[in-house]
């Protein structure tokens, strides 16, 4: 079992490129209620998954692993960015 850090994890999927096997996990807010965060992809080494790319994301709230002519894709959903939201009305 391991224990992956994340930042209001929403949405998490496997997928494998050749004989790796991947996770990204999007997050959607940090422990101060942004939604500037990044989602990890992951690589399991045969033993753990270890971090090898980050992700910028906007309060993501899901994920979705594709193929287009051979070649692999990610999808992440963004939702809204919390530092520029104005709800001000006048």
């Amino acid at each position: 079992m391991q224990d992956i850090a994340t930042q209001g994890a929403t949405d998490a999927t496997f997928f494998n490129i050749g004989s790796d096997t991947f996770l990204i996990i999007t997050n959607e807010l940090t422990n101060d209620q942004q939604t500037k965060t990044n989602s990890p992809l992951l690589l399991w080494t045969g033993v753990q998954f270890v971090a090898v790319a980050s992700l910028a994301s906007t309060g993501a709230s899901g994920v979705k692993e594709f193929s287009i002519n051979g070649d692999q894709y990610v999808a992440v959903a963004n939702y809204y960015d919390s530092t520029q939201a104005s709800y001000q009305i006048k």
